[in-house]
């Protein structure tokens, strides 16, 4: 048993979500700097929302390890008129060790980069989400070794009571870009 990356719950007997009593804190200048690489036309997508994994991964769950099964994560929506941040869980709450692309396939997380593929629509049907609609991602599969696998995936981004997601106008749909950020 890996219990460094093992689910809290089964270390400790708490449930998700094990949440940070405070919000991250990244100024707008220091969000900016961490994604200029990535080379956004902001006017054609003025909304980013960035996701940091293992932000709180020194003082939250195994120390220096990115727990899964807790909001160690960090997200952030900016765009011109405005910065929010929130507490989250970038990764799969738990471990599949798998093989291939079938039903036998590892867990996946999604890989660092830019991802131009999240629309706004019901993620199963039942409440509006950032879901992967408008292309597909790379991810790392759990397994013997780890393995590469792109794909549509349904990776969306959903709400909770601290992000919650909505559409004010349907000119965002297509001007929404999403990071996945290493710590």
């Amino acid at each position: 048993m890996l219990i460094a990356n093992a689910p809290l719950s089964s270390i400790t007997g708490v449930g998700m979500p094990f949440v940070p009593e405070e919000k991250p804190r990244l100024s707008a200048t220091e969000l900016s700097a961490r994604i200029e690489k990535f080379g956004i036309d902001r006017s054609r997508y003025p909304v980013v929302v960035v996701g940091i994994r293992g932000y709180y991964k020194n003082s939250m769950g195994t120390p220096g390890v990115n727990d899964r099964g807790i909001y160690d994560d960090a997200i952030f929506v900016q765009s011109a008129q405005t910065m929010l941040s929130c507490n989250g869980n970038t990764n799969p709450t738990r471990y599949r060790i798998g093989y291939g692309t079938t039903s036998e396939k590892g867990m996946a997380s999604l890989d660092p980069g830019a991802w131009f593929v999240h629309k706004f629509d019901l993620h199963r049907g039942k409440y509006l989400a950032l879901c992967q609609r408008a292309g597909d991602v790379s991810v790392t599969r759990d397994g013997n070794p780890p393995y590469k696998d792109t794909g549509s995936f349904g990776i969306n981004i959903g709400s909770s009571k601290n992000l919650v997601v909505k559409s004010h106008s349907k000119v965002l749909h297509d001007q929404i870009t999403m990071l996945s950020l290493p710590q």
